[in-house]
Order: structure tokens, then sequence, then C-alpha cells
């Protein structure tokens, strides 16, 4: 895996033994955190996949420093969740996982598996998340009226990969 700040921290498929982290940080990154059902249901779907950010801690345990869990569509990639642990956050590790989506993204982009797009639903009301997006060529494209319930608008945050430069 691709992640060059440190030698002790890699990205991986996320796997049931990290549920319990996963959970962890879920619960204290979002009023309304996904139960484990929730993430069973999309990692266990032929068309989602969830990516986590571990560090090898001294005990050589790996912890989960960030996760990820992604659509795949045909025209593009729709971010269903993404947090990072509190403790991390700040150190470049989001970023990180960000963009080991947007070169997995490039590949399948350019095999014609995918679109050029990726895009993610956040809630106006999370400001972190909207900049960290902007922060990584995301532009709002689209804001929906209650949508997430809760008289809570959504803005759609869209990236589309650059067109590949051919050689003259």
């Amino acid at each position: 895996m691709r992640l060059t700040s440190t030698a002790n921290a890699w990205i991986d498929w996320m796997r049931p033994k990290h549920l319990d982290q996963v959970l962890d940080i879920e619960a204290e990154s979002f009023d309304e955190p996904w139960d484990e059902n929730e993430f069973l249901q999309h990692t266990t779907d032929p068309y989602c996949f969830g990516l986590a950010l571990l560090r090898r801690t001294p005990l050589s345990t790996d912890q989960v420093m960030a996760f990820a869990v992604v659509r795949r569509k045909l025209k593009s990639w729709r971010l269903l969740n993404f947090a990072v642990l509190k403790s991390a956050r700040r150190q470049k590790v989001g970023s990180a996982l960000m963009e080991e989506i947007k070169h997995r993204h490039r590949a399948a982009h350019l095999l014609g598996i995918t679109g050029p797009w990726i895009a993610d639903d956040v809630d106006e009301e999370n400001l972190q998340m909207q900049l960290f997006l902007r922060s990584h060529k995301f532009q709002a494209k689209r804001i929906t009226r209650n949508g997430h319930g809760a008289g809570i608008d959504t803005y759609t945050m869209v990236f589309k990969q650059p067109k590949q430069q051919r050689k003259a």
C-alpha cells in the first residue's frame, strides 16, 4: 500500500478484526453513528469496500487510525463513511487515506471500470468534512434539502479525476 509518511503505518482492506476499533472511531466522530450491522451490510456488499489506515503499536498490534467505506458504481464512486481517530486528526492521516482512495479510483477509471467522479454527501453542519474534501479538490455541486432527514441539508461534494495527459 502507498503510505509514505511512516514505516509503521499502512492502508489495507477493512477486515472483521478491525470492526471494534472502527465502531469506536465512528462513535467518537458522529452524533448518529453506524452500528455493527450497517458496517457489515456495506462491507459484505460486492459493490462496496472498506479501507483502514493502520499503525503498528509498540505491542505489535494493529491500531486503526482511520477508515473509509466506498460504494463502486458504474459512473462514479461514493464515499459512504469516512472517519479519523480523534487523536490522529490534523496529522495527515485522513489525507493519506483519501489519496489512496483517489489512486485506486484513478486506476479503475483508466481501466474503464468506472466514471471519473468520486462523490460524498456531507451534512451542512459538518464543516470539518466540507473543508477536508475541498482541500482534496472536491467541489460542492448540489444541495439536497433535508438530505439525511431531521431537517439537515446535505451538500454533494464531487471530485473529478483529471483527464489523462497524452504524450505527443
